[in-house]
């Protein structure tokens, strides 16, 4: 009987611990103040241009992809009467300048309006001469843009993958 006691009074006492009973264990200070507004470092490096660094190891292209080295002519066919894909456009501008493309060279890239069944799906068509970046809005567009990209950095130098590829959002806006 004496040791379920001592347990009862040993569980009572390490609940009380955890729980908080009496006095608190640990002194629990206030929060020290937010600094002011000017002094938030973040919103500079959030207001930042991003760079980009490319890791090419190549300057030849295969004969399977087509070569963007004598730099890149940006052609924006596509709709945009409200001017919502200018940070899209200029960011593409400040990417191929990073990474060291001539934003006047012969490689075309086009965006283009198609039809298409999801919205913001895109397509990403690469010849020898040209990328096609075609969607059917805005926001496909963009998509395509940042694809294009992010296929840049994925390889081995400034070279596309000739083919289509067609990309559309896993969760869908309704």
């Amino acid at each position: 009987m004496k040791s379920a006691k001592t347990n009862r009074y040993c569980i009572t006492l390490a609940l009380a611990a955890v729980i908080g009973w009496g006095s608190p264990l640990v002194a629990i200070e206030p929060e020290p103040p937010s600094p002011p507004p000017c002094e938030w470092a973040f919103v500079d490096a959030l207001s930042a241009p991003l760079t980009w660094t490319a890791h090419w190891k190549r300057d030849e292209k295969r004969q399977d992809e087509a070569s963007l080295l004598g730099g890149v002519r940006v052609e924006a066919d596509f709709p945009d009467p409200e001017g919502v894909l200018e940070t899209a456009y200029q960011d593409l501008g400040a990417f191929f300048e990073s990474v060291g493309v001539p934003s006047d060279g012969r490689y075309r890239i086009i965006t283009e309006q198609i039809p298409t069944q999801r919205f913001e799906t895109f397509k990403l068509i690469v010849s020898e001469k040209e990328c096609r970046i075609q969607a059917g809005d805005t926001e496909g567009i963009r998509r395509g843009i940042f694809f294009l990209q992010d296929e840049l950095m994925r390889s081995e130098g400034p070279f596309l993958a000739l083919g289509e590829k067609e990309r559309s959002p896993f969760i869908h806006t309704q």
